[in-house]
């Protein structure tokens, strides 16, 4: 039984339909506040893009980007503010590229400290996969859910819940958007 999921290894996932996006524009504001996530990310990508050169209308390149970008609102607010204020930085030189925000997202990783939401989350959800036969230590899970809002945290620990079997395909369906 699998108890892990990294919002790492999702962010490429998230991020991947950036690659064919033309950035541009100015962001209107770093500070991230809860359900603003996509917006903020989206005006981050978007300035540094037309100042590498994007060709697409700061409108549109906003438009494009917050359709094609999901699953933002399950990473937490200050997380996003890190990875837009990076983005912002990046040098031109290989912006566009698919790994271009990689950088970003693991300075927001090293900088978030676990919230108290988390730390709840992790002594649950760790004793949870224990008590189905697995470990999971607590300070992993923190270590792999940093990135995740409480929201999110809340929808993936409905699963522990569930019988011992369903908990894994549980979290991956709340993990795709589904409801778990």
């Amino acid at each position: 039984m699998q108890g892990t999921s990294r919002i790492g290894s999702r962010r490429g996932a998230l991020l991947a339909p950036l690659v064919v996006l033309v950035a541009c524009g100015e962001p209107d504001e770093l500070v991230v506040r809860e359900g603003e996530q996509e917006a903020a990310f989206c005006d981050a990508s978007c300035a540094r893009g037309v100042q590498c050169g994007g060709g697409q209308s700061l409108d549109l390149c906003k438009t494009d980007c917050r359709a094609y970008v999901s699953g933002l609102e399950n990473v937490r607010p200050d997380a996003v503010e890190i990875v837009a204020e990076c983005v912002l930085d990046l040098p031109c030189s290989g912006f566009f590229d698919s790994d271009a925000f990689t950088p970003c997202w693991d300075r927001a990783e090293r900088e978030v400290e676990p919230a108290e939401s988390l730390r709840r989350f992790c002594q649950t959800w760790s004793t949870r996969w224990f008590e189905c036969g697995s470990s999971y230590p607590i300070e992993q899970c923190e270590s792999e859910w940093v990135l995740s809002s409480r929201r999110y945290l809340e929808r993936i620990l409905a699963c522990a819940d569930r019988p011992c079997e369903e908990i894994g395909e549980c979290s991956l369906s709340v993990e795709s958007g589904g409801a778990g």
